[in-house]
């Protein structure tokens, strides 16, 4: 039989158990919470890093310098920002972003903004954009063995050319038009030349227009434009593609419609 003091040692015996049972569970349970809010940051920070690390993320930011460089007013602060711009450019092509490798190989090709002049690289990082499909890419090749001094080499500007017009890069096209209006150039082909130009025209390149105008306006002032049947709708096309092209930037074709009046 229990006496009272059995009852007594029973109860605070048995009440301590409880309160070391609730006290141990609500301990658990903030541990469970700690590591479960530990858990969701790991994976938070590693999915961060992760995203800030992505070739994506690095070409978006080094274009958000390079927009940082050209706001600012400041020599040594544009020569900063212009520096993170191809640092991030240059992380983003090692990882085989066609678009930082075409800005990187464009700027190693170009020179200037801090970063020296190296041809042979800038052309090699322009070659794994290409082989990616970058039609600017393709263009800027192009560009290079049309115009640059120790590398030109017609067959690999026409080559280019070719590719990158097949992608509707209206600047390839141009190029096409310059290298088959040469006769000194095996391309050659006045008909296929003046087909090129047309569709730089139509797919919008500055130069193009500027040239087709020239073309139309020579014919316009020559001896044959007394068989012009409406001389008011050609010299209304000619000044046309003269404004589209001052539009886009062609200074040429500024000076032109000065001359003409139509400024």
């Amino acid at each position: 039989m229990k006496t009272n003091q059995d009852v007594q040692v029973y109860d605070y015996v048995h009440t301590g158990v409880e309160k070391v049972s609730i006290f141990r569970t609500i301990i658990n349970f903030i541990l469970g919470i700690a590591i479960i809010a530990s858990l969701i940051i790991l994976i938070t920070g590693v999915g961060y890093i992760e995203h800030t690390s992505s070739p994506e993320f690095l070409f978006q930011q080094g274009l958000s310098h390079i927009q940082k460089a050209e706001q600012s007013e400041s020599p040594s602060v544009r020569q900063q920002y212009f520096q993170l711009g191809f640092d991030s450019f240059m992380k983003a092509a090692e990882q085989e972003n066609a678009a930082a490798q075409y800005m990187v190989g464009y700027w190693l090709s170009e020179g200037g903004d801090g970063v020296d002049l190296d041809i042979p690289n800038g052309i090699s990082w322009l070659e794994k954009s290409a082989a990616k499909d970058n039609d600017a890419a393709m263009t800027h090749l192009a560009q290079l063995y049309l115009i640059s001094d120790g590398y030109i080499d017609y067959e690999k500007a026409y080559a280019w050319s070719l590719k990158a017009a097949n992608l509707n890069n209206g600047r390839a096209m141009y190029f096409l038009h310059l290298l088959t209006a040469d006769d000194t150039f095996q391309y050659y082909n006045e008909n296929e030349s003046l087909g090129w130009l047309k569709k730089a025209v139509d797919a919008g390149d500055p130069d193009a227009m500027f040239n087709l105008a020239v073309t139309k306006f020579e014919v316009f002032s020559s001896s044959s434009k007394t068989n012009d049947d409406n001389p008011f709708e050609s010299m209304k096309e000619i000044t046309t593609l003269l404004k589209k092209s001052a539009e886009k930037g062609n200074n040429k074709a500024t000076e032109l419609l000065k001359k003409l009046g139509q400024e």
